[in-house]
Formats: structure tokens, C-alpha cells, sequence
């Protein structure tokens, strides 16, 4: 059997001879990587793995010792052992998983939606009337608008929770407190009278 060239990381089909790209798809092939010749940082990170996983110096570079635990072709040297069949196995796994989680990484990246710009309202000066006096009035009568709403709204919600208040409470409790309100507007009413009629 003819031995396979030595290669590393950096090589690919523009650099390297038609041997050593066939020797790299191979490697490729048997760690269940993509084989498109190009010995990457995948193709490496795999290949220390599996030369730390076999006591061999996990530098990378497959040489001699290297494609002596490879089976450059199975079918004339009877097939992979049990061990490397399993190790191209997880290999193969590990790298589909990788894609499927980089995929679901892209997808919720693309769905998050963009931050709302927030509009700053700046205050209207004796400048900014000078220079433009058309947007400083636009600016103060948006001002305005938005202050009244504001306040009508602030207004709404009072009387909303002083009704929700109201409602809550006991049919008892709240005739008591409508009765006491309307004693209330009648000493008052008395009590501005008298002191009417003291000052007369």
C-alpha cells in the first residue's frame, strides 16, 4: 500500500498537491467531516481529538503514525475496527449538532426585533425660534399636546380608581358614603350662609 503524504492545517486544493487533497478528503471521510480538501480549524480540532483519543501527540499534523490507526480505504482493508467506526460515528454527530444549533442560533438572531429609537423632545429656545421659527412651533405645540394628554389622562385614571374604590365597597357602605358626603355639602352651605350673614 502506497503511504499517505503528511498533512496539516493550512492545506487545501489551491497549495496542495491532487495526493495530499485526496489524502486530507480521506481524513475527512473517516472523521465524518465535510470532504472538500480544505484542512481547516474543523479538520484539526478533529483530528487532535482523535489522535489524543489514541495516545498519539495531538498536535494536528497526520503523518506516519497517524494514518497507521486510519483505514485510508476499508473496503480492500476489510472495513474500520469497531472503535473507529464509533469514533467517526460521534464525530459525525458532534458536527451535525454543531450546524443544527448554529442554525437555531441565525434563526432567533434574525426574529429578535430591532430596538425602538427613542424620540428625545428637546425644549424650545429663544435660539431655535431665531434660527427656525416653523419647528420651534411645531415643537411647542407638540409639547402642549403632549402635556394635556398627560394630564387627562392622569385625570382619567384618578376618577377610574376612585370609582373602582367606590364600586368595591359594600351597598350599605356606600349609600353611608354618599349620605356623608351630602351632609357634608349642607354644613357647608349653612356654615357660608351664617358667616354671609354676620359679615352683612
Amino acid at each position: 500500500m502506497t503511504a499517505q503524504p503528511v498533512v496539516r492545517q493550512g492545506m487545501n486544493p489551491q497549495n496542495s498537491t491532487p495526493a495530499q487533497v485526496q489524502a486530507i478528503k480521506t481524513l475527512q471521510k473517516f472523521l465524518g467531516l465535510t470532504q472538500d480538501g480544505n484542512y481547516g480549524p474543523k479538520t484539526k480540532a478533529a483530528v487532535m481529538a482523535y489522535q489524543k483519543a489514541h495516545g498519539l501527540k495531538d498536535d494536528g499534523v497526520v503523518g506516519e503514525k497517524t494514518w497507521a490507526t486510519i483505514p485510508t480505504n476499508p473496503i480492500a482493508q476489510g472495513g474500520a475496527t469497531p472503535q473507529q467506526a464509533a469514533i467517526a460515528t460521534s464525530n459525525a454527530a458532534n458536527t451535525a449538532a454543531s450546524t443544527i444549533k448554529q442554525a437555531a442560533v441565525n434563526k432567533a438572531a434574525a426574529a429578535k426585533p430591532a430596538p425602538v429609537k427613542q424620540v428625545v423632545q428637546r425644549p424650545v429656545t429663544v435660539k431655535s425660534v431665531i434660527n427656525n421659527p416653523a419647528q420651534a412651533a411645531t415643537q411647542a405645540a407638540t409639547a402642549a399636546a403632549n402635556a394635556a394628554q398627560k394630564a387627562v389622562t392622569g385625570t382619567v385614571k384618578k376618577v377610574q380608581q376612585t370609582h373602582v374604590v367606590i364600586k368595591k365597597q359594600p351597598l350599605w357602605l356606600q349609600i353611608v358614603t354618599f349620605a356623608a358626603a351630602g351632609l357634608g355639602a349642607v354644613a357647608g352651605y349653612k356654615a357660608l350662609s351664617l358667616k354671609s350673614k354676620r359679615a352683612a
